[in-house]
């Protein structure tokens, strides 16, 4: 009953954020692009704005002009233009902001209150959980931890990404090594070191965001090797360093 009543309200959504969004892609093409690496049409509260938004992202992806004529001539051709509110609808989104200098805040809003109501729909499959009775409670300890894991995962974006953009990103790498290493001779380190000189050549040290795993066969020194690199990060390096094992104990470690 308390599910059901839960259901019943108004989800979480901002209509004047999803709309200044809309208005902020027909103003200016980079806020697009900008926009479209943070959010996907399912975020969108309103099926109309899911509409336009998936339309308008369409549209930049085939390098089209974005503005009020060229969206109304593709929702006319998608023949949606009557489903979103017809031309009036589109002149009040570009009414509903001044400027898109503030498209990605705006963005930002829709991406909270999607992931608001993606919690809150894990939070009602967790409950239809506790009152299945013929499951254990570790399995639906197990679900809800995948429910909730999957609002995470949904809340990144996935976009194709392009390959020209993909090669300047390492050449922009190469260069900045390069130029650290006329600047400070016998200095390779970009990052945090490891300890190891051979593998801080390699990786150029540990760097944000970077997620680096060790591959081997059973019992060859794996964990081993993450434990002196990880005390030589906080011994050496004085970093926070923090360790999570699903084989061995904290004694064991």
């Amino acid at each position: 009953m308390l599910m059901n009543q839960r259901t019943a309200l108004v989800q979480p959504h901002s209509t004047e954020a999803e709309m200044s969004v809309l208005g902020s892609m027909m103003l200016d093409r980079e806020a697009a692009e900008k926009v479209t690496e943070m959010l996907q049409p399912e975020d969108f509260y309103h099926p109309a704005h899911q509409i336009l938004y998936r339309a308008m992202s369409s549209m930049r992806e085939r390098n089209q002009a974005i503005d009020l004529l060229t969206v109304q001539e593709e929702l006319r051709r998608l023949g949606q233009l009557e489903e979103v509110g017809g031309v009036p609808a589109l002149v009040n989104l570009l009414e509903s902001v001044p400027t898109a200098a503030n498209a990605e805040h705006y963005a930002r809003i829709v991406k909270e209150k999607s992931t608001l109501r993606r919690l809150l729909r894990a939070a009602y499959e967790i409950i239809r959980l506790v009152d299945e009775p013929e499951l254990e409670v570790q399995q639906i300890v197990d679900q809800a931890e995948q429910a909730v894991y999957r609002v995470a995962e949904q809340g990144q974006s996935r976009e194709f990404a392009e390959v020209g953009n993909l090669v300047m990103s390492v050449i922009a790498h190469f260069d900045e090594r390069q130029h650290h290493l006329q600047e400070h001779p016998g200095d390779f380190l970009l990052g945090v070191s490891t300890g190891f000189r051979e593998l801080d050549w390699i990786l150029s040290g540990l760097k944000p965001s970077e997620l680096i795993i060790l591959a081997a066969r059973p019992s060859v020194g794996k964990t081993s090797l993450a434990v002196n690199i990880a005390e030589h990060v906080a011994v050496r390096e004085r970093k926070a360093v923090a360790i999570f094992s699903l084989e061995m104990s904290a004694d064991q470690l």
